[in-house]
């Protein structure tokens, strides 16, 4: 009887852990589950967000939207744990951004990872929440709120010199260089090449030796072709995908 009472003990000990909120997954730059914005604004949103992305040190900018947030946690746990458990940010460069916004309880939260915390400072993302987002949430327009602090959030990070945050100039110009020494040094083989072939062919006339000419011909073709002329990577975005950010609770919350 004493075990029994102790397994009962223990599962009920247990319900608290098993109905425990699960922290969402972030699939996409912009998610509404309060439904306050257009299908237009949605798609702009997304678009605006990826092109953010492709044109930083690989910024990841997450808007997410609720009715309201599961109060197991407060909103910064809550916050916190989202943009953890996504990932939100290059990892190395931890840029991540997550703006989240629970409509019925009358609170937002914007959480910054470790690299993105200089440029999008508390002072900065608390003015920018005066201006945009509390006035407009306070006459209702949730979704022009939301665009506008989004917009002046990323024209910022656009202008920022953070090496976490913008795609540094010298990087590409790395790039097109080692692709004009690429195409310096393949048009030198084929040259030293060509003046090999026609000094062989001589060689050949001379000496009547045909198979080391084929023995040749075999070598230059295969150091040409097998060695090859690298590759590019990198994919394409089906959508919003986390890069392995990191982040340390900073960021500016408040309520309208």
């Amino acid at each position: 009887m004493k075990k029994i009472s102790a397994l009962i003990f223990l599962l009920l000990a247990l319900i608290p852990f098993s109905i425990a909120a699960s922290i969402p997954i972030a699939d996409s730059y912009v998610t509404d589950n309060a439904g306050v914005l257009s299908q237009s604004a949605k798609s702009k949103l997304e678009t605006e967000l990826k092109e953010l992305e492709k044109s930083t040190n690989r910024v990841q900018f997450v808007v997410y939207i609720e009715k309201e947030y599961p109060k197991e946690y407060s909103l910064e746990e809550y916050t916190l744990k989202i943009a953890e458990d996504n990932k939100i940010g290059k990892k190395g460069n931890d840029n991540g951004v997550l703006l989240y916004v629970a409509i019925d309880d009358r609170e937002y939260k914007w959480e910054l990872g470790y690299g993105a915390e200089s440029t999008l400072n508390t002072p900065l993302l608390g003015r920018l929440s005066r201006e945009y987002i509390v006035p407009n949430f306070k006459g209702g327009y949730y979704e022009k709120g939301i665009i506008e602090a989004v917009d002046a959030a990323k024209r910022v990070l656009l202008n920022s010199n953070d090496a976490d945050i913008i795609a540094l100039k010298k990087e590409s110009d790395t790039s097109k260089s080692s692709i004009i020494f690429g195409i310096f040094l393949t048009i030198f083989i084929i040259f030293i090449l060509w003046v090999a072939i026609k000094s062989m062919k001589k060689l050949e006339k001379a000496t009547k030796t045909k198979r080391y000419k084929d023995s040749f011909y075999r070598g230059a073709a295969g150091g040409l072709f097998m060695g090859g002329f690298g590759r590019s990577g990198g994919g394409t975005f089906g959508g919003f995908s986390g890069g392995g950010g990191h982040f340390g609770g900073g960021g500016y919350s408040g309520r309208w």
